[in-house]
């Protein structure tokens, strides 16, 4: 795991071991060494890290020999990061759930921490929030790890064996209600145009 942080804000990004061989108990670290590259990507701006793909770099560790920091100048942020071999050559690219705005990339401080992960996937409710997109425990589904809702979160503590027992999510049900979750936003978007223009059409 990869916590970027420029300035004051910070994104995570998660760099998965290719190697077959390598050591699960024991993860080889990435090398240390960093700098700050000019990145023109395909994607456009809006798409940067909004898929869980996207935030997940899969390399071979050891091919890798630094690591770049990517400024985008015509968006004026850093929206990812890339990791590179011997040559300079791409090997692989994470970008940023959101990207971090900059105006000039040599003034702001920056730091990378790595987190070695050794099977298990573990942090605070607030950074697995952060990580998978989830609105937090103020939501109508408040926990990220099942489908609790807010209104039946009591059920849990009924006796007698009618507890409520709530189906567990997965990467693949997160992705499945991302999916879902941006179709209704842009049929509610669609919408409220709708109403917008009829509004202006009543006034005419």
């Amino acid at each position: 795991l990869i916590r970027v942080k420029i300035g004051t804000e910070e994104q995570v990004v998660l760099v998965k071991n290719s190697n077959a061989g390598h050591h699960r108990s024991r993860p080889t670290p990435l090398p240390t060494t960093v700098s700050i590259e000019e990145y023109y990507p395909i994607l456009p701006a809006q798409e940067f890290g909004k898929k869980l793909d996207h935030r997940i770099a899969v390399a071979d560790v050891t091919m890798v020999k630094s690591t770049q920091l990517l400024y985008h100048r015509n968006y004026k942020a850093f929206v990812g990061l890339r990791l590179v071999d011997e040559s300079g050559d791409q090997i692989a690219v994470a970008y940023f759930k959101q990207a971090i705005s900059c105006l000039d990339p040599s003034v702001p401080p920056f730091s990378i921490e790595q987190y070695l992960i050794a099977g298990v996937f573990t942090g605070d409710l607030d950074f697995y929030a952060k990580f998978l997109g989830h609105q937090g425990a103020s939501a109508k589904w408040l926990c990220m790890f099942c489908l609790a809702m807010q209104d039946r979160l009591k059920d849990v503590f009924i006796s007698g064996g009618t507890a409520a027992r709530f189906q567990k999510r997965t990467i693949e049900s997160i992705k499945r209600m991302h999916g879902i979750y941006k179709e209704k936003l842009s049929l509610c978007r669609l919408a409220n145009k709708q109403k917008q223009k009829e509004k202006k059409s009543r006034k005419k």
